[in-house]
């Protein structure tokens, strides 16, 4: 591009996270103007011979760092998946959502949203190590804790089944739902049930304030649930890391033992 003083002005990107390496050659005149350019991106796949110097101290960084991965934080009794944790309910996406409920009990939490797609894979059977936990939640998120009108709550799941296999797709606890994924986007949602101190159900109350608990992406608008930035009353999203809850809950519970309950059906 020309700059407002007649200028060749180079602008150059390689991409993005290390992928390509960016190589470009320029030269100049007298004047210190580019008289000519040339260059291509190189892409940084198993091709490029790794260093060994740097192959080498890699390795060394990497030893406590495989000692803090390895460290056994629970067991579990059945190996859990995430495979339709973007579908339907999955028997991680309940354990995920308790846990989520299990840590913010002293804020008053009922009900849980987790995005299927922040699932992102499963644990073994047996003994679970903090490495195993980390890959299923790899991305920091903070628990988030806030007040939502049941109208709103509605909408926020009507927006999580919009689209087929979705990361949106919203697990839960505190409450139950069916939805109907032949139906029209928009029109999914069928019945929503919450439940109460006593462990029994009822209809959710759309002008009532419900104790909500996601995690701080979803509260502000990640994955579009633009419904939890724009309404949630007195968010606080700096609540613990998800994963650390979860390496809490997994130690305080074990063996844990999980399965499919019917919080989330469909027509059959």
């Amino acid at each position: 591009m020309n700059s407002p003083n007649g200028q060749t002005v180079l602008i150059v990107q390689a991409y993005q996270w290390g992928r390509y390496l960016g190589r470009f050659n320029v030269s100049f005149d007298d004047s210190g103007h580019v008289r000519s350019w040339q260059g291509a991106p190189i892409r940084m796949d198993n091709g490029i011979p790794a260093a060994a110097d740097v192959s080498a101290l890699v390795a060394e960084l990497n030893e406590p760092l495989h000692e803090i991965r390895n460290e056994i934080v629970g067991h579990s009794k059945t190996a859990l998946g995430n495979a339709t944790c973007r579908t339907g309910e999955c028997a991680l996406g309940n354990l995920i959502a308790d846990i989520m409920l299990w840590r913010t009990a002293g804020e008053g939490s009922e009900i849980a949203i987790a995005n299927g797609g922040g699932i992102r894979a499963g644990l073994p059977a047996g003994a679970v190590t903090r490495g195993d936990v980390l890959q299923v939640l790899p991305f920091g998120n903070t628990l988030a804790t806030f007040g939502l009108h049941g109208r709103d709550l509605l909408t926020a799941l009507e927006h999580g089944l919009t689209r087929n296999g979705s990361g949106a797709f919203p697990q839960v606890a505190g409450i139950n739902y069916s939805w109907d994924a032949m139906r029209p986007a928009g029109e999914r949602l069928g019945r929503v049930m919450v439940r109460g101190a006593d462990g029994t159900y009822a209809p959710l109350d759309e002008a009532r304030i419900y104790r909500v608990v996601s995690n701080n992406f979803l509260r502000r608008g990640g994955d579009g649930y633009d419904v939890l930035r724009d309404h949630a009353i007195d968010a606080y999203d700096f609540g613990p890391v998800l994963a650390d809850a979860a390496i809490a809950y997994l130690g305080e519970h074990a063996p844990i033992a999980r399965r499919l309950e019917g919080r989330i059906k469909q027509p059959q």
